[in-house]
């Protein structure tokens, strides 16, 4: 399987952000992304009205409206794709920060995942302690990244992805987590190959 055609996420408010992402991925090798205008949820005046409270209950806590517009943003180029004629999909926010020589490796890991993939994570975090195996190379199973910055996705997948996303409560990685990905073939590229910029996050 080669390098999927590549979407990413942007805001029209913030132009410079998104030809600073552009110039990036082109310096990268990836000279035909397609930018998607996403949801600025602050702009719109959206927010979700339900509280998220997994690690504190009772809190009464609400994610707010970034997080809301980054979850929209997300449902919304999940339809985008499932009318598209490709079989699979890169999928990029645009803070994405590409490491040195990880086209060559998101190439090999394309050839090391088992080809019934649904989802494979070339950027994450937060795995410690989540690794319950390996398969080739730099292909593991992990139960389950966060971060939604990098990664490709089987179109196979999207309806699934689509109706179990109903509920917009948690941040979108983590909703994943919950009631997503056990009923996916879900792997990570470790180390990672794709950082964000201006964020420092655990492996």
């Amino acid at each position: 399987m080669k390098l999927p055609r590549a979407f990413c996420i942007t805001l029209p408010e913030s132009p410079a952000r998104t030809e600073s992402a552009r110039k990036h991925f082109i310096e990268s090798g990836l000279p035909d992304v397609t930018f998607i205008d996403g949801i600025n949820a602050e702009a719109f005046g959206l927010r979700t009205v339900f509280p998220y409270e997994v690690d504190n209950p009772g809190s009464g806590f609400n994610m707010g409206p970034k997080p809301t517009g980054i979850w929209l943003s997300h449902y919304m180029l999940w339809q985008i794709l499932l009318q598209q004629p490709d079989s699979h999909f890169l999928v990029l926010e645009d803070d994405a920060k590409f490491q040195p020589g990880w086209k060559e490796k998101a190439e090999k890991a394309l050839v090391d995942v088992p080809q019934s993939f649904d989802y494979l994570f070339l950027g994450s975090c937060c795995t410690g302690g989540r690794v319950v195996g390996r398969k080739e190379g730099m292909i593991h199973d992990v139960h389950y990244p966060l971060c939604s910055h990098a990664h490709i996705i089987a179109k196979k997948a999207l309806k699934h992805m689509l109706a179990t996303t109903r509920k917009c409560y948690a941040p979108i990685d983590i909703h994943l987590t919950f009631h997503t990905f056990r009923e996916l073939e879900v792997y990570t590229v470790l180390p990672r190959i794709v950082d964000q910029f201006n964020t420092e996050f655990p492996d």
